[in-house]
């Protein structure tokens, strides 16, 4: 008999009263929404150098993130 591969992650959040918190699409398209008119207003207030500066810094914390898998 074989066991099961799994994640590591057996511990479901619940909420206050209960019940399982879960990301619905409603949420998923608001939170990206909310994340798009960030960058939008960043790049017209202050142009592409933030957004430059963050992507490389983001890439750089990609490539750590996955030398520790």
């Amino acid at each position: 008999m074989t066991a099961q591969r799994r994640s590591g992650i057996t511990n479901r959040v619940t909420q206050a009263n209960g019940t399982a918190a879960t990301m619905t699409n409603f949420l998923a398209i608001a939170l990206g929404l909310v994340i798009i008119a960030g960058i939008g207003a960043d790049y017209m207030l202050y142009g592409t150098e933030h957004l430059l500066f963050l992507g490389k810094k983001f890439l750089t914390l990609l490539g750590w993130v996955a030398f520790w898998r």
